[in-house]
């Protein structure tokens, strides 16, 4: 978390170690200024981002909100993460069947996506960038097919939002979900959804959180009647004032916009290109795209099998990067300097 953050996440500690100091409106002020910096982050109204806790409470609310029928059926990626897969999964009991396509090169692209769709599919989730691999869908023409095909485009973009830019007023997605955690620069526990407002009316998920129904009052007087016309904030998750998360977390993401995603974008592009053209190709297995340096996750395997070998070696050397299937996950991002990143590289170069 940027020092800003770590910042407002003391202010928390202070607020709780000293509740008298706590106002009542901050229950209401925390989480407004949350949606207004995500509302900028999406481009879209802070009314419509809903409050989460990771990336699968979104995916939660919409496998268990929409009005489904016996023979509907969810298309999902073969080999994605397991959180875009298993909401649906559940719905096995209400008959909604779930198909996967196999891709042939890691993600699918449009032509493969408008091949599987079929007169029962009704969604299509998918992650942005594959956490496992750093390969991503080309969001613009899939999200045309789904829209010529009338199929709703849920899309996960917890390995891409924060440095990647998402304008959901130009980009037309149904719903986006997203852990707060990762490139976002948030605590655990942080999460947030969008969800298109004529796809959140139709909807049908009894949640009545009792702080949502309050307006932005005093609360000394709880009101107990069900409001009906919240919109997003109907389904906020409850706790929506965890000031531990929500306070830093909020902090980092107008950290994030005082930099400017294009600029971050650019940083982190060149740290992958350092990546790409430094790695040793006699050594390592390159799983991750070399003819683009638009994701910010690099993977790469030993060619001689040693991969979980180097990935101790570096761990203990100060380095922090993931074992993934047993494949080395290296995720840059702006808290990086070119520097460190030419020091990985030469370090990984000198393993046989």
């Amino acid at each position: 978390m940027p020092r800003v953050a770590i910042r407002a996440l003391n202010e928390a500690v202070r607020l709780k170690i000293n509740p008298s100091t706590l106002d009542d409106s901050m229950f209401y002020s925390v989480p407004r200024r949350l949606k207004d910096a995500l509302g900028r982050l999406l481009n879209v109204s802070p009314e419509e981002i809903v409050i989460g806790n990771s990336a699968s409470y979104g995916l939660h609310l919409l496998a268990n909100g929409m009005p489904w029928k016996r023979g509907d059926e969810v298309l999902l990626v073969e080999g994605d993460f397991a959180a875009d897969i298993m909401p649906w999964q559940g719905l096995q009991s209400k008959g909604v069947k779930t198909r996967f396509i196999r891709p042939s090169n890691h993600m699918p692209d449009a032509e493969e996506l408008e091949g599987s769709i079929t007169e029962n599919t009704r969604v299509f989730c998918t992650t942005w960038v594959h956490s496992y691999t750093g390969h991503s869908i080309d969001l613009e023409s899939v999200s045309e097919v789904c829209r010529e095909k009338g199929v709703k485009l849920v899309l996960n973009g917890s390995q891409a939002i924060g440095y990647k830019t998402l304008d959901l007023n130009r980009m037309k997605v149904d719903a986006v979900t997203s852990g707060g955690y990762k490139w976002l620069c948030g605590p655990y526990g942080t999460g947030f959804c969008w969800i298109e407002p004529g796809f959140l009316e139709n909807l049908d998920y009894n949640q009545a959180y009792w702080l949502a129904m309050q307006g932005e009052g005093s609360l000394d007087e709880m009101k107990t009647g069900i409001v009906e016309d919240l919109g997003a904030k109907k389904y906020d998750v409850f706790g929506t004032a965890s000031f531990h998360n929500v306070m830093p977390w909020t902090a980092s993401v107008e950290y994030l916009l005082s930099k400017g995603l294009p600029s971050i974008g650019h940083h982190d592009q060149e740290l992958m290109r350092r990546l790409i053209e430094g790695i040793d190709a006699e050594r390592y297995e390159i799983i991750s795209p070399v003819e683009s340096t638009e994701s910010s996750i690099f993977v790469i395997k030993h060619r001689r099998g040693n991969t979980r070998e180097i990935y101790n070696r570096i761990i203990s050397m100060g380095f922090h990067v993931s074992l993934r299937y047993d494949r080395i996950r290296i995720s840059p991002h702006l808290y990086n300097t070119v520097d460190e990143v030419v020091s990985l590289v030469e370090l990984l170069n000198k393993f046989g």
